[in-house]
């Protein structure tokens, strides 16, 4: 998901900061390859400028989160895992995810680390007019960063650089 207006650092092209070199969304999309994912990316006219940046599938969005991922989840085959495009991790932490998800009788399986929500879900089932079950897993680590604020930036090259 990368069609947001990065509001709460004022920067909708947070994405694109870089972390040795790289963008963070390149970072991504590599570790999900790696998973052997197919990415697709949900892009906005907020975020249009990754059109010309990225060689992944592309869904045009509207900028609203909950269309969007609805939007999202009609064009792809389930089960989808849904990241934010801001997001750092080790990948450890993705697979440990998707191994524990499956043994879940959930519509949905939502990532926390530290209690806190990541953005992170794995959907077993589309959105419809009624609510999924869901459920959360927790792991508490100190090696994923969500890229809200410059704070959280500040703290995941500290980690992640070399």
């Amino acid at each position: 998901m990368a069609g947001g207006m990065g509001s709460r650092m004022n920067n909708n092209k947070k994405m694109l900061l870089k972390i040795n070199d790289e963008y963070i969304i390149s970072i991504l999309i590599k570790k999900l390859k790696k998973l052997n994912f197919n990415v697709n990316v949900c892009i906005s006219d907020n975020t249009a400028f990754l059109n010309e940046i990225l060689n992944e599938k592309i869904i045009h969005g509207t900028g609203d989160y909950s269309y969007d991922l609805k939007l999202s989840l009609d064009k792809l085959n389930l089960p989808v895992i849904i990241f934010p495009a801001d997001v750092i991790f080790n990948i450890e932490i993705i697979e440990k995810f998707i191994d524990g998800s499956m043994e879940i009788k959930s519509g949905i399986v939502n990532l926390k680390i530290n209690n806190e929500l990541t953005g992170i879900s794995i959907f077993f089932e589309k959105l419809y007019d009624y609510e999924l079950k869901y459920s959360n897993i927790n792991y508490n680590r100190n090696d994923f960063f969500n890229i809200n604020y410059s704070s959280d930036y500040i703290k995941a090259r500290k980690f992640f650089e070399k």
